[in-house]
Order: structure tokens, then C-alpha cells, then sequence
């Protein structure tokens, strides 16, 4: 999942609000999964993470489009893009960190390797896991959203354009029925059994969404209520459809429904702002810090003792528990993340400052 990733004048708190509540039924099917020992109530909230692979294409082309057609390097947007993803992710990694060595029996060279792979953004393929970033699960999106898509979009930006990005979408999605066709869901990518199946996800959703930005004077417009938009993506991840229906249904989403509430909420009519503003600050965070937190000795030991092996749960604890760790991100936000974020813009208005001018246009 990205950030807001784009430039401070451009800012749509519609879709910050729709990136925190994906996030937030992120968090809270992990919470179910990590607390109470059993599987989740929201069967759909794994769609949240192709959501967010939509929401970043659209977002990062309205940012970065213009940039690149002035002459942006690919070296300087990953750059900025590293640079706004990681102090938030190595925070996650620190706390997945600790908790990782923590455990009783933990292969330490194997634990070690994999720290530093997954602090660098890459999977570890050490057997002592199943999943391909044991430090902080969320790393997996970050690396096929950063790795993948983002590198493709700047290192590639003239080529993916008009019929050639068409091309590219259309044979994603043949790509992406066929796998949810064969496997039935698109909950994949995370484990290293299925890493390889993620490039599909990211690859469809992230360029179905920068070629929605550039059609969208093209696509009708109606100013929908920011709140409506809310309310239908958070119903989307509870349909509990099952066999066929449910392969239909996922398609569905990622294929017209995603692009339907991206396209309407860039446009939508935000009764509070300041509410979507909050919830696209606390989003990134969330994601980022939200498994390492529950898998932290204090928050296992706590809640060991008040539910042994998922006896006593209630699926209503999830709602409070979930808005206990935005309340922790929205911290770690303001103490490390905004501090952070001045730095890294002091520098670059320094390096701005001190570059020599460009040489006037012969003639």
C-alpha cells in the first residue's frame, strides 16, 4: 500500500479517506486473525490491498505525470519515493524485529538475513517462514507497489502510454481472470508459496489506475458524497459469497467496481475534509505498523491472558482493538514520520537552491 505519494498541492481528502478505511479493514481483519486465533469476519478485506494498488496508479500519475513530461529522472522519483515510504516501514520492521527474535527457538542467522533483505524493501526466501516478509507481513505490497510497479512507471513512463499501457492492462487482466479462475480468490502474493502471483495484482491494478487518470476528462462527471463512496467500499469487503459467485464478485471489484469509487471519489463532494485528511495520514502508518504491533511480546501477552487461544473473542472487540493501533500510528505519525518528511523537504529545497540554472533555449 502507498501513501499519499503525491505532491503536497495536490491533494484529494476524498480518496484519503477511502485509502484509511482500506486500511483500516486491513488492520482489522489482522486483528481477528492474530488475536483470536481464527479466520476473519470481513471475507473480502485482502481486495483491500488491490484497492490500494489502484488508488497509488491514479494518484501517483496525477502527481508525477507532469513531472516526468518536465524532465523528472527515474533515480529521483524512486528516490523520493524510498524516502517517503521508509522512516514509517523500518519503524514496522524494528517492532517485527523485536518481536521475531523474541520467540523461543528462532533460527537467528536466518532471522537476521531476512531483517535485512525485508529492510531493504525485498523477501526473504528463508525457510523458517512462510511468509516472504516475516519482519513486517505489509512489506510484500510495499515491494511489488515500490519495486515493481513504481520502477516500471518511472523507468518506462514515455513508452506506457495511450495503446501501448491499453495493451498492457488488457493483458493483465486476461491474466488476472485466469488465476482467479484457477485459484479461486485473490488473496495471494504475501507467502513465499505464491509470492510469484503478486506481480499479477500489482501490475493490473497499478496501470489500470494511472490509465483512469488519464481518461478521467474523458469519464462522466457526478459529484457524489465523499460518505457514500465510504459506506459502498466498506460493504464491498463484506459480501461473503462463496464457488463461482465469489470469483465473479472479486473480478468485479478490481475490474469496475475499484475504479468506479477511485474515479467518483477524485471528484466527490467532501462534507469534512479535515475527517479525510486524518484518515489518509493515519493510513500509510496503519498498514505499515499495524501486524508488528500485534505480534509484539506485550500485546501477545496481553492478550494470551485475556483470551487464551481465541477463548472468549468476540468479533466486536475488533472495532475498539482496530482504532487502538490507528491511534498508535496517528502517534508514531506526528513523533516520526512529519519530523522526518521536514528533513527530507529541507534537503531537497537545498539541493533545489544550490543547482545552477538552466541554460537559456538556443535562439
Amino acid at each position: 500500500m502507498a501513501s499519499s505519494g503525491g505532491s503536497p498541492a495536490i491533494r484529494l481528502t476524498a480518496l484519503d479517506g477511502l485509502r484509511g478505511i482500506a486500511a483500516f479493514v486491513v488492520a482489522s481483519m489482522h486483528v481477528e486473525i492474530f488475536l483470536s486465533h481464527g479466520p476473519s469476519a470481513i471475507p473480502r478485506a485482502h481486495l483491500a490491498v488491490d484497492f490500494f494498488f489502484l488508488l497509488s496508479g491514479f494518484v501517483l500519475a496525477m502527481a508525477y505525470d507532469p513531472r516526468f513530461a518536465s524532465g523528472l529522472s527515474a533515480g529521483r522519483f524512486l528516490t523520493r519515493r524510498v524516502l517517503r515510504l521508509a522512516p514509517l516501514y523500518w519503524t514496522g520492521c524494528g517492532i517485527g524485529a523485536f518481536a521475531l527474535f523474541a520467540q523461543a527457538g528462532v533460527n537467528w542467522p536466518a532471522a537476521a538475513a531476512s531483517l535485512g533483505l525485508n529492510l531493504a524493501f525485498l523477501p526473504s526466501w528463508f525457510a523458517f517462514s512462510l511468509d516472504a516478509f516475516p519482519v513486517n507481513m505489509p512489506g510484500w505490497s510495499l515491494f511489488f507497489e515500490l519495486v515493481v510497479a513504481n520502477s516500471l512507471f518511472a523507468l518506462f513512463w514515455g513508452r506506457l502510454q495511450g495503446r501501448t499501457l491499453i495493451i498492457l492492462n488488457v493483458l493483465a487482466l486476461l491474466v488476472l481472470l485466469h488465476v482467479i479462475r484457477t485459484r479461486g480468490h485473490l488473496s495471494f502474493g504475501y507467502r513465499r508459496e505464491d509470492f510469484s502471483l503478486g506481480f499479477v495484482r500489482v501490475l493490473f491494478s497499478f496501470f489500470v489506475g494511472v490509465q483512469l487518470y488519464r481518461l478521467r476528462e474523458r469519464l462522466p462527471h457526478v459529484r457524489l458524497p465523499a460518505l457514500a463512496l465510504a459506506v459502498v467500499l466498506a460493504l464491498s469487503f463484506m459480501v461473503p459469497l462463496t464457488g463461482r459467485a465469489g470469483r465473479a464478485y472479486e473480478a468485479a471489484c478490481v475490474v469496475v467496481l475499484f475504479p468506479a469509487i477511485v474515479h467518483l471519489g477524485s471528484q466527490a463532494r467532501e462534507l469534512s475534509p479535515r475527517v479525510g485528511y486524518v484518515l489518509g495520514e493515519t493510513s500509510y502508518a496503519l498498514y505499515a505498523l499495524h501486524v508488528p504491533l500485534l505480534l509484539s511480546p506485550p500485546v501477545q501477552a496481553v492478550t494470551e491472558r485475556l483470551w487464551p487461544d481465541g477463548a472468549g473473542w468476540h468479533t466486536w472487540f475488533q472495532v475498539p482493538a482496530t482504532a487502538f493501533l490507528a491511534l498508535i500510528s496517528w502517534a508514531l505519525v506526528q513523533v516520526i514520520d512529519l519530523p522526518a518528511q521536514r528533513v527530507i523537504a529541507r534537503r531537497y529545497r537545498r539541493e533545489r537552491t544550490a543547482a545552477p540554472a538552466p541554460a537559456p533555449a538556443a535562439g
